[in-house]
């Protein structure tokens, strides 16, 4: 069985001659229902609650007798992919006047009899010591493991003039939904992640941040894990569970962390927290985020969820956003007179990548900020004339050339990890036209200014005398240095919320 988009009408029908004697078999399912949207079966690709049967499922079938007998005693069907077929390979169903069909998934060769009771007329009913004693496994992490655990059970309608018998299979266990805002560490050949599970329950991933698990509903809910905000520090490793009671048989609910939709971000930096910002969202003047243009004041779109340390421990914890619009009109220098700034230098690909930090470093604890004209580039962009007063922020600042590199790869939505350890001093980053026009789009889209076809300051230095720029071309984006007191690069501001 696999997770589908098919609904509970979408019936899987078996091949046979609707005799008085047999009928063919439909097997749909009834979906999981969620207990949060008064009971609506949604259909959504990415919350799709159905399942559909693959080759090599196989159902239990029971018939019993109007005298209370049983003609049929866990009759294993099987799926091929079109018809269901008994141990004969046929697609038939014995037919018995008057007589009462129950079925469940996933088949038992060996159920015992105590697992059902042959006197009830419903199908939980006679399933039911199968249903209160069944526990689903611990590990659900692959679609084969998941699915065995997906008991259900139906009593078949019967259309003798059509020569038919209609399972439509209904969930007995509850499901949740975890929606993490998951990241994947890969710094320094590591393979963790930031949401991890306790071995007690190992659920199956179904998309970039979404995780299903399978629980029985007369029992506690209870699923545990591991949140590693950072690799930096792992002290930071604090757990989190989900408890209480959980949803009825066939119906789900969805949980989220702190509020945040699901996703995926991978990253190989070793000097990051992650934030809970969706990238591509808008951040608004009043501090909250989100896809509408209407009613709200756009100030900048999030363009990272991957924090530094000293300003994710300085209260901003969501991510970074870039300014719809330039900090001021025209270009202008980094330093006039090219002196040491006393900033970390950087001078390969792989250091650029990492760099994230030096732009809010140089403007809040160096002080090349709005009142130093000695630094006129950082100064226009302290000084960006965009209010953001009312909620916790950064301010603006100038970026770092690491935040120039995730402005590329996330809202140019293009592929960098290949560069991320080149030992490349002034190269192309990306190599193309699809990353400057999916930015230029995304701020326009905002009521913003697309990028000048010409370079943007970093706040990073190269060395001494040069700092890096970052060339927003039609057919590719390109990193280089600059000498410091060249007056004519653009300034982008960003800020940390």
């Amino acid at each position: 069985m696999t997770l589908s988009g098919c609904s509970s009408d979408d019936t899987l029908t078996g091949e046979s001659s609707a005799t008085a004697k047999s009928m063919k078999i439909n097997v749909s399912d009834g979906m999981f229902a969620s207990v949060d949207n008064n009971g609506a079966k949604t259909r959504a690709t990415d919350d799709v609650t159905g399942t559909t049967f693959s080759s090599g499922d196989a159902i239990g079938i029971f018939a019993v007798k109007s005298d209370g007998t049983l003609a049929l005693t866990n009759a294993k069907y099987t799926y091929d992919g079109t018809s269901w077929l008994n141990s004969d390979n046929t697609a038939i169903l014995p037919y018995y006047d008057g007589a009462k069909y129950f079925a469940y998934y996933p088949y038992q060769a060996n159920l015992a009899s105590d697992k059902y009771d042959a006197t009830q007329t419903t199908a939980e009913a006679f399933f039911a010591p199968l249903i209160s004693g069944w526990t689903p496994a611990a590990d659900q992490s692959t679609q084969t493991n998941y699915t065995a655990q997906d008991l259900m059970v139906s009593m078949a309608t019967v259309d003798v003039s059509t020569g038919s018998s209609s399972f439509t299979m209904s969930h007995q266990m509850s499901m949740i939904e975890m929606d993490l805002h998951q990241a994947h560490y890969t710094y320094s050949r590591l393979d963790t992640y930031r949401f991890m599970f306790d071995t007690a329950n190992n659920p199956l991933n179904i998309a970039a941040g979404k995780y299903r698990f399978l629980v029985n509903p007369s029992k506690p809910l209870s699923i545990t894990g591991k949140n590693l905000n950072t690799i930096s520090d792992i002290t930071k490793l604090k757990g989190w569970k989900i408890s209480g009671t959980a949803p009825a048989a066939s119906k789900y609910k969805i949980y989220k962390y702190n509020g945040a939709s699901a996703c995926l971000t991978e990253t190989a930096r070793g000097n990051v927290y992650i934030g809970d910002a969706n990238i591509g969202d808008y951040l608004y003047d009043d501090g909250t985020t989100g896809t509408t243009t209407v009613g709200k004041t756009i100030v900048g779109i999030v363009f990272s969820d991957q924090l530094s340390p000293t300003e994710y421990n300085a209260g901003y914890t969501h991510g970074y956003a870039l300014a719809l619009k330039d900090a001021i009109v025209g270009t202008t220098s980094w330093e006039p007179l090219y002196n040491d700034a006393g900033l970390n230098k950087v001078t390969k690909f792989y250091q650029y990548f990492t760099d994230i930090n030096t732009g809010y470093t140089g403007t809040f604890t160096k002080g090349y900020n709005k009142s130093n004209d000695q630094f006129p580039a950082w100064q226009a962009a302290n000084n960006y004339n965009v209010d953001v007063s009312k909620f916790t922020n950064s301010g603006w600042y100038l970026p770092s050339i690491g935040q120039w590199w995730d402005v590329c790869a996330n809202l140019g939505k293009v592929d960098l990890s290949g560069k991320q350890y080149s030992g490349s001093s002034n190269d192309d980053l990306y190599l193309g036209s699809t990353a400057t026009a999916n930015i230029n789009n995304a701020l326009t889209a905002a009521g913003g200014n697309a990028f000048s076809d010409y370079a943007y300051w970093s706040a990073s230095e190269y060395d001494m005398s040069y700092a890096m720029v970052v060339f927003f071309y039609k057919s590719n984006v390109n990193i280089s240095s600059a000498v410091k007191n060249l007056t004519y690069f653009y300034v982008r501001p960003v800020l940390a919320f």
